[in-house]
């Protein structure tokens, strides 16, 4: 501290030559977030009912594709996802009866989310859809999306998969994104 005090005082006393202008004092302005207008859009049309599935879910993958990278707490997850009646099916994943796009372990929680589901007649009524999400989140207090969303920011979407209709798998993980397609 003295030695801040004693070097302010020489830069303080000059040289006796012309004095530096004065700097004009800025107020800093408050920062306000503002959300990015494609983040409104998406959420309009993935909550839009008069639009068909294919058109709400390509909204909602097009949310986590440019929004949600790998690893994002809850809270920024859910600030991306601000509209979320696309979620009609949000299920814990438990007991594995083939394969899943995301890493399965016993320390963490994996979900899988059928966007827009509807029901179908050759499935008993069972709620389903051709655009899955499937999703990692760090520990096992929390088992799927929803309640995900509602959480701190200790907890977090490890990793996660698109599935569209075409086979088509977007995998997007720590490492990086991936792309695959099921055969047909």
């Amino acid at each position: 501290m003295a030695r801040c005090l004693a070097l302010l005082l020489v830069v303080g006393c000059g040289s006796g030559g012309p004095s530096a202008p004065a700097v004009p004092v800025v107020e800093a302005k408050p920062v306000v977030a503002v959300t990015p207008p494609d983040l409104v859009a998406l959420n309009q049309r993935a909550a839009d009912a008069t639009l068909g599935r294919p058109e709400r879910c390509a909204a909602v993958f097009e949310l986590f594709d440019k929004h949600i990278p790998a690893g994002t707490p809850a809270p920024a997850a859910a600030a991306v996802l601000t509209d979320r009646s696309w979620i009609t099916v949000d299920d814990p994943v438990k007991v594995l009866g083939g394969w899943v796009p995301v890493e399965i372990n016993q320390v963490d929680s994996v979900f899988v989310v059928h966007c827009v589901a509807a029901r179908r007649a050759d499935l008993n009524n069972q709620l389903w859809s051709d655009w899955v999400i499937y999703g990692r989140i760090s520990g096992t207090n929390v088992e799927s999306l929803k309640p995900f969303l509602a959480t701190g920011p200790d907890v977090r979407l490890i990793e996660y998969a698109l599935v569209y209709p075409d086979g088509r798998i977007e995998q997007y993980r720590p490492q990086g994104r991936n792309t695959m397609k099921l055969p047909r």
